[in-house]
């Protein structure tokens, strides 16, 4: 069983864009606007790459990250 819930898949290219929020190894935040969030499986999404360079240097030096998901019919979202 995948931890996507089916009803994702309907959110995650709504009004409202994803946020990939990272830290650098020193801590200090970056929040990064997406234009899509793909579905791939129960498992896995995959993300967009525009405007990427600094979550790729965080990500790099911080091996963590979150997908944060808004659904604009019912704001509740989802962090992945």
């Amino acid at each position: 069983m995948g931890v996507l819930p089916d009803e994702i898949k309907s959110r995650r290219q709504g009004v409202s864009p994803p946020h990939v929020p990272t830290g650098s190894l020193a801590g200090t935040p970056n929040v990064t606007a997406l234009s899509h969030v793909y579905y791939v499986d129960a498992d896995h999404v995959a993300l967009s790459f525009q405007f990427f360079n600094k979550a790729i240097k965080n990500v790099r030096e911080n091996p963590r990250a979150v997908a944060w998901i808004i659904s604009p019919q019912r704001f509740d979202s989802w962090d992945l």
